[in-house]
C-alpha cells in the first residue's frame, strides 16, 4: 500500500497486493486488486495468471479459464501458464490434455507445484497411488506449504500405502496449514481412525 501512494499505477504493486489478500483468504478482493494490476501492465502474463488463480478461488471460472489461455497466448514458456491450461482441460472433463499440459508444467528448470499436485490427483484416480503419492513429494520439495498436496498424500499413506506415521504427519500439516479447508472433517476423520489427535 505504501508502494501505491507515490504511484497508483504500479501494478507490480497492484499484484503484490491483489497476491496477499488471495492468501489472506479474500478472494474478491484479491481479483480487484490483480484486475488493476493486469489492466495497468496487460503484456505481463504472470498478473493474467494470478488474476485467474484468483478468479478461481471467488469461483468465477469462466472467466479465469479466459484468462489462463491469456497467459499462455502471451507466454507459452511459463510453467503456470501450462498448469492453467492443463485446469482449463480438466474442468472441461479432457483428462489426457490436463495431464499433456501438467507434465509440461512439472519439466523445465523451473516446474509448477501445483502441476505436480494435479498430476499426483489424476495418477490417484486412475488408481496408481505409489506413482501419485511421488508427484506429491514433488509438489512438497517445490512448495512445502501446498496444504493440498500434504492433504492428499496423507490420504494416500492412511490408505493404500499403508504408512501411518507419515499418515499422520502430512494429514496434521496440512490442517496447521489450512484448517478451513474444505476437506478439513475428512482429514480430522482420518486423524481419528489412525488414533491420533488433530493438529
Amino acid at each position: 500500500r505504501r508502494a501505491l501512494r507515490p504511484d497508483p499505477a504500479d501494478a507490480r504493486a497492484w499484484n503484490n497486493l491483489g497476491s496477499v489478500a488471495l492468501a489472506r483468504g479474500a478472494p474478491s478482493v484479491a481479483v480487484e486488486h490483480l484486475r488493476r494490476a493486469a489492466d495497468l501492465d496487460p503484456g505481463t502474463a504472470i498478473y493474467r495468471i494470478n488474476l485467474a488463480d484468483a478468479l478461481n478461488a471467488a469461483g468465477h471460472q469462466e472467466e479465469a479459464d479466459g484468462e489462463f489461455r491469456a497467459a499462455a497466448a502471451a507466454a507459452p514458456e511459463l510453467a503456470e501458464a501450462h498448469r492453467g491450461l492443463g485446469e482449463v482441460a480438466l474442468r472441461r472433463g479432457d483428462l489426457a490434455a490436463a495431464e499433456a499440459e501438467f507434465l509440461r508444467a512439472a519439466g523445465g528448470p523451473e516446474p509448477s507445484a501445483r502441476a505436480c499436485n494435479f498430476l499426483g490427483y489424476l495418477l490417484a484416480r486412475r488408481g496408481a497411488a505409489r506413482a501419485a503419492a511421488d508427484q506429491y513429494e514433488r509438489a512438497l520439495r517445490i512448495d512445502p506449504g501446498l496444504a493440498d498436496a500434504h492433504a492428499s498424500l496423507g490420504l494416500l499413506y492412511a490408505g493404500p500405502l499403508g504408512d501411518r506415521e507419515r499418515a499422520v504427519a502430512h494429514l496434521k500439516t496440512s490442517l496447521r496449514l489450512d484448517p478451513g479447508q474444505a476437506g478439513a472433517p475428512r482429514l480430522r476423520e482420518a486423524l481419528r481412525r489412525l488414533g491420533a489427535a488433530g493438529p
